[in-house]
């Protein structure tokens, strides 16, 4: 990867209440920056409301997640004649070849209510991205495992909660994993 010509966030926590008329999201509004970024170990957590919402981003283009999960209330608002745009990772997304890829990502759908990774228009297309799991998936370490993500160094989970990143390690009283 040439790191001159990409956006990097890279291990990074957001605990969110995001209000917004049009696009929300927990981690980022619109992420669409040329050429895509680079999103990796991240995670959000909170609530989101908007016209087009999504758990980590409201509108995703030519990104690529890696290693992420959302575990967000999510509430679509309908702003005029349009139906609201609801994804458990996205909102919306660009349907193309080179946009967006959501590798080993989850979001909480039942925390969410929403058993769709990105709004409606993938929907319809019968395309998915990311996985929803349940709360109880959401907070199993071999879940996670599993799907390659590094406890070793990068993530752990206090007992009964969520995966977070090691250097938050002040959150729980004795690590998991």
């Amino acid at each position: 990867m040439n790191s001159s010509n990409r956006t990097l966030i890279w291990r990074s926590s957001a605990y969110c209440e995001v209000t917004a008329e049009q696009t929300a999201g927990g981690l980022a509004g619109s992420a669409h920056w040329l050429p895509g970024p680079l999103i990796s170990d991240c995670y959000v957590q909170g609530s989101v409301a908007g016209s087009v919402v999504g758990g980590l981003a409201g509108e995703a283009r030519h990104n690529q997640f890696l290693n992420c999960y959302a575990a967000c209330e999510l509430f679509p608002l309908k702003t005029g004649d349009d139906e609201p745009l609801v994804g458990g990772l996205f909102g919306d997304v660009w349907v193309t070849d080179w946009g967006p890829k959501a590798v080993s990502c989850f979001w909480d759908a039942e925390l969410s209510q929403v058993n769709f990774g990105a709004g409606s228009r993938l929907v319809d297309l019968g395309i998915e991205i990311g996985m929803g799991l349940t709360t109880q998936q959401m907070q199993n370490p071999e879940v996670f495992q599993d799907a390659g993500w590094d406890f070793d160094t990068v993530w752990m989970i206090c007992d009964g909660d969520y995966p977070r990143l090691q250097w938050e390690a002040e959150e729980c009283d004795k690590p998991q994993l």
